[in-house]
């Protein structure tokens, strides 16, 4: 069985890349033209005019940045609360899944890497490698630990 080369890597690396930009670039073109679909609560006219959202800044992605200044209390009262649990919950979930990697990422490089079953490519840094089984624990351990630790900060 062969294992993951650099090359097979890059490959779907540039497809999915071009497929993600063909997709925003979608979104951006009819986000503007759609605005009921979009901006449901701003544009329909039988939305009272004590519950009508702020229309969107004009912009690709302002109204990202313009949502997050937003105060909950606002997201409350304009979206209700399913949509503030909602953003609250991607919010919660963007956080510990980027500092997760953070503290993660470099843990599982160095272990895997030195893991001593001497593979290429990019099965050097795959769980593969590890032959020994105190670098299995430690795998287990330290990881466990420091998500633990992550996610007390957080709350």
């Amino acid at each position: 069985m062969a294992g993951s080369s650099v090359s097979s890597f890059v490959t779907t690396l540039i497809v999915n890349g071009v497929l993600f930009t063909v997709f925003i670039l979608i979104f951006i073109l009819l986000k503007g033209k759609y605005t009921r679909v979009y901006q449901p609560r701003s544009t329909v006219e039988t939305v009272p005019k004590n519950l009508k959202a702020d229309p969107q800044p004009k912009g690709a992605f302002a109204w990202f940045f313009d949502l997050l200044r937003k105060p909950d209390s606002y997201i409350i009262e304009k979206a209700g609360v399913d949509g503030y649990f909602f953003l609250r919950y991607l919010k919660v979930f963007t956080t510990v899944g980027i500092g997760a990697g953070v503290i993660v990422w470099p843990i599982l490089f160095a272990v895997n890497a030195t893991g001593g079953a001497g593979q290429s490519g990019f099965d050097i840094i795959s769980y593969s490698n590890i032959t020994v089984l105190c670098l299995n624990l430690e795998h287990c351990v330290s990881i466990t630990y420091l998500k633990i630790c992550w996610m007390k900060t957080l709350c």
